[in-house]
């Protein structure tokens, strides 16, 4: 089994794929390189990421879910939104483990233990706020508040390629019902602001779970699934999954259908009926 998987997406970016099926995108400048989301911490992210640039590489993390913040230990300093701190209290090494053989029981992946994950240790860990820029040469990435499936969620936008990296922001599941999520209405705001002010510049939205870049009018189909859960016309499809954490939690989708709606069109909501605004 390899250990990582890329993709080179072309314009200087690698698309990653650790174990757990999540995405990280290398994004590739003229003077240093930015690596969005670091997995779950299986394996040597850090020196595998050295054989694809010889660049000065940085981490930002879109938000602080285990899957995605997991591997921040191979570095000494990541970014991220310090909204998200709390959350890197479930990246102990047995939750990381317990998760990586979740999926290996749906994946026909080999038995984990603590000796395969990174050990947890203190990392430099800077605050990044909605707006800030980081100039890679020849490219910049700004930081977009993208608030709802955590409160610190983030998606970065790269004026080379004209896309929006959302991690877990907007897609064919998205969560709203987990502990750090926001209400409907705020997560709501987080979908019309992006429509509003980053739609026009981009030409793609990519996502970290089983796809890289998306139908564009996935926005639009969230936005919609948002307004009919708060005016109470949506599907109130039992949420059913594979993860035993998630089992009897008052969740329901938006449309019939779950991560691939029987309409077809691309882009759902998972939510807490019990929280929705």
């Amino acid at each position: 089994m390899a250990k990582f998987i890329t993709k080179d997406m072309g314009n200087g970016i690698i698309r990653i794929e650790g174990q757990g099926a999540v995405g990280m995108y290398l994004v590739i400048g003229e003077n240093k390189a930015v690596l969005l989301d670091t997995g779950l911490g299986a394996n040597d992210l850090k020196s595998f990421v050295s054989t694809l640039t010889d660049k000065p590489v940085e981490v930002y993390l879109t938000h602080g879910h285990l899957d995605h913040a997991g591997g921040m230990y191979y570095f000494d300093e990541v970014h991220m939104s310090h909204k998200d701190l709390s959350m890197l209290e479930g990246n102990s090494k047995k939750d990381r483990v317990d998760y990586l053989n979740l999926i290996k029981r749906f994946m026909g992946k080999d038995e984990w233990t603590e000796n395969d994950v990174c050990d947890v240790r203190d990392v430099n860990i800077i605050d990044i706020k909605d707006g800030e820029v980081n100039d890679l040469g020849g490219r910049s990435l700004t930081a977009v508040d993208f608030s709802g499936h955590t409160k610190g969620s983030l998606a970065f936008y790269d004026d080379k390629s004209k896309y929006l990296f959302v991690g877990d922001c907007c897609n064919n599941s998205t969560f709203l019902f987990l502990e750090d999520s926001t209400s409907i209405s705020h997560y709501l705001g987080s979908l019309l602001r992006v429509k509003e002010e980053w739609l026009p510049k981009m030409d793609a939205m990519v996502i970290c779970h089983d796809y890289d870049i998306v139908p564009e009018d996935c926005l639009d189909n969230v936005i919609d699934c948002c307004e009919k859960i708060l005016n109470g016309t949506d599907d109130k499809e039992e949420f059913v999954h594979p993860n035993p954490m998630f089992a009897g939690m008052p969740v329901r989708w938006a449309y019939e259908g779950g991560a691939d709606r029987k309409d077809k069109k691309f882009g759902n909501v998972a939510y807490n009926y019990k929280r929705v605004n």
